[in-house]
């Protein structure tokens, strides 16, 4: 495996790969559906959406021979390029020339100034990283690892969890074989690591796309869509500040569900998406479209949950507007194949919930957690008590930005008075609000009710969705503003733009900063990259590692194979995960800290400790070079004073010890 940090050319050949692969299945997707969009930036997204989930289904396929190979996704890239291609031969020459007559307007070039700075934002703090900050993307990368590795999708961990018979995985695993088709496309250019970091960068772009997309489908105004995009591309730290912590997963979805919404709709209600089609074609692209959004599951379910919610409002919405065009046959035929797919998609994880001592466990975990996340209160918001609590949850509701807080309620009151734009403003409220009462939903708020799937609904999460309306509404309030100034006079719009271009530009600089300062939570140094190197050449690869989660130690499975325990995966799913194993070894500083962790980290190495190690089997224990998020470390010290552990390794930081065996 190439274990070097990301550079320009990793950044640029992951930008190609996933824009070709996905643009052209997306375009034979969409030719399939017999889709027309207008909008070029649109018709992207849209291709780009449905191509992601064409690459799940292409990986899956593959994996039944176990022919997930470089060779085999070259072939399916190239044949869907040359297909797309070939039945675009004709819009090609049209769209060149849209293209060049497009550049007249100032709309097109400030979208082209956007597009470029919102990926810039997004890809210039990756350069130099070996691995993502935060924890979810060590799950990720293993996970990818595991698929590349086994020329498929697996359903076990294998031989990363010797310590355990419950190695199933729950997880879904469609941002995971999204992932593992780039990888593989690059012929190894990319390594796991590499690969969900970069993936996960140009999903967050894709994003700013999404929301053009759907803010020119609700408001049907190229000037709301371009301000919207600003917003999100620019001044938005939210799903900027995914890049701190994780979340791969849910970019990816969230990215194909907004850019999806649009087709939805009209598909649903309205046109139906499929021109002069019949009712039997109608009824077969509402049934793909259910399987599609249903797919879409596979890759997270929190985004499918918290976004479904925005789709039943818009349907329903629209239903009340256009009740003599109602195609009651269309909505029937897509919620039996979403369910149908959903419910496929999620087996894994129904068993895992199934088990009552898992769900004992989950129910447990949830609460804890949700204990310690951000909660939306108004007994919190009114109580002097919590003062801290109260800043750190306004924070939280910030990280849209302010402007985009305070252009968003500006656009919300703009939108309910117009009566040509209220019902569109109406849905996205009424999606704040449900978003909002579920965020209030846990232990620390004014009520906690244990509904069917609550763990699903994370507070603070809601907070991150409530954003995507606010920017919405944000940039239909930046549009009407200049509009109505404008007609004022040419000076007021101008002086008006000019002022957001500011603001926007000190958003931007902000987020910037922010963006680099969160590189420091990337734990892998070169010293850890040259310690890796001298696992794979001396040790077995049966040798279990035990690791901590304040260093590079949980990517030792991603850079040499090596299983650690404890693995960063999906607490609330994952069987291996119980009672026991949280106490005994699980770590999540500044929420729990194990029994093993506990005792290493104070240098309290009593007879049982090693006991407990020896019990699961423990071969080696690693300390890294750096420590992220002012987490405890092992006392290096006290391992190397103790006769139970001999040091073999030290070198820049790192040190490895070999337990002894007794």
């Amino acid at each position: 495996m190439i274990m070097e940090p990301a550079t320009q050319v990793h950044v640029a050949a992951t930008t190609i790969l996933a824009l070709t692969s996905t643009l052209s299945l997306g375009e034979l997707v969409r030719r399939a559906l017999r889709v027309e969009v207008e909008s070029l930036l649109a018709l992207v997204t849209l291709d780009c959406s449905l191509g992601s989930l064409a690459l799940m289904l292409v990986s899956l396929a593959l994996s039944i021979p176990r022919a997930f190979t470089s060779e085999a996704v070259t072939a399916v890239t190239l044949a869907s390029l040359c297909s797309a291609l070939y039945l675009s031969r004709r819009e090609l020459r049209e769209l060149v020339t849209r293209i060049v007559a497009s550049f007249k307007s100032r709309l097109t070039i400030l979208m082209v100034v956007v597009i470029f700075l919102s990926w810039l934002l997004r890809f210039a703090p990756a350069i130099g990283l070996y691995a993502p900050p935060g924890d979810d993307p060590k799950m990720h990368a293993t996970l990818v690892k595991l698929i590349v590795d086994n020329r498929g999708v697996v359903g076990n961990w294998g031989e990363l969890t010797p310590w355990t018979t419950s190695s199933r995985i729950a997880y879904p695993l469609g941002f995971h074989c999204i992932v593992a088709y780039i990888q593989l496309l690059s012929w190894g250019f990319l390594n796991p690591a590499t690969a969900v970091l970069l993936v996960t960068q140009f999903y967050n772009f894709m994003i700013v796309l999404a929301i053009y997309t759907l803010a020119l489908m609700l408001f049907e105004r190229r000037s709301v869509a371009l301000a919207a995009a600003s917003m999100m591309g620019l001044a938005s730290q939210s799903p900027l500040l995914f890049f701190w912590w994780g979340g791969n997963a849910q970019l990816a979805a969230d990215f194909m569900f907004l850019s999806i919404i649009p087709l939805l709709a009209f598909n649903l209600v309205g046109s139906g998406g499929v021109k002069g089609a019949s009712w039997l074609r109608g009824v077969a692209a509402s049934l793909l479209l259910g399987g599609a959004v249903g797919l879409i599951s596979y890759v997270n379910v929190l985004s499918t949950a918290s976004i479904i919610i925005a789709v039943v409002i818009l349907v329903a919405t629209r239903l009340l507007k256009y009740r003599h065009n109602v195609k009651w046959r269309f909505i029937a035929a897509f919620a039996a194949a979403f369910i149908a797919v959903f419910v496929i998609c999620n087996i894994p994880s129904f068993m895992s919930i199934s088990d009552p001592d898992k769900m004992q466990f989950t129910d447990y975990f949830c609460t804890l957690w949700w204990s310690y996340d951000i909660t939306l209160s108004v007994d919190q918001l009114l109580s002097p008590s919590c003062l801290s609590y109260v800043y750190n949850t306004l924070m939280a509701i910030l990280n849209y930005s302010g402007l985009i807080v305070v252009m968003g309620l500006i656009g919300f009151s703009l939108g309910l008075s117009n009566e040509k734009d209220k019902l569109t403003t109406l849905v996205l409220a009424l999606w704040v609000v449900v978003l909002l009462l579920l965020n209030m939903n846990g232990p620390n708020g004014p009520y906690f009710v244990k509904f069917p799937g609550w763990y699903v609904f994370v507070p603070g999460r809601m907070l991150h969705y409530c954003s995507y309306a606010f920017t919405v509404m944000s940039g239909y309030a930046t549009a009407e503003l200049y509009r109505a100034l404008s007609s004022r006079s040419d000076r007021g719009g101008e002086a008006f733009l000019a002022i957001m271009c500011v603001l926007i530009a000190i958003c931007l600089v902000n987020n910037s900063n922010f963006l680099y300062t969160t590189r420091e939570d990337s734990p892998i140094l070169s010293a850890d990259i040259e310690a890796f190197a001298w696992i794979q050449a001396n040790t077995d690869r049966e040798s279990l590692f035990l690791v901590s989660d304040c260093d590079a130690g949980q990517w030792i499975p991603v850079f040499t194979g090596r299983p650690v325990v404890p693995m960063f995966v999906n607490f609330q799913s994952e069987p291996m995960v119980n009672m026991s194993y949280w106490r005994e070894m699980c770590v999540m500083q500044k929420l729990h800290v194990g029994e093993i962790h506990e005792a290493l980290i104070k240098g309290n190495l009593k007879p049982e400790v090693i006991d407990l190690l020896r019990h699961y089997g423990v071969d080696y224990i690693y300390v890294g070079s750096k420590s992220i998020y002012d987490r405890m470390c092992f006392n290096v010290t006290a391992l190397k004073s103790s006769d139970y552990f001999k040091l073999v390794y030290s070198r820049d930081g790192v040190s490895i010890f070999e337990v002894v065996r007794a």
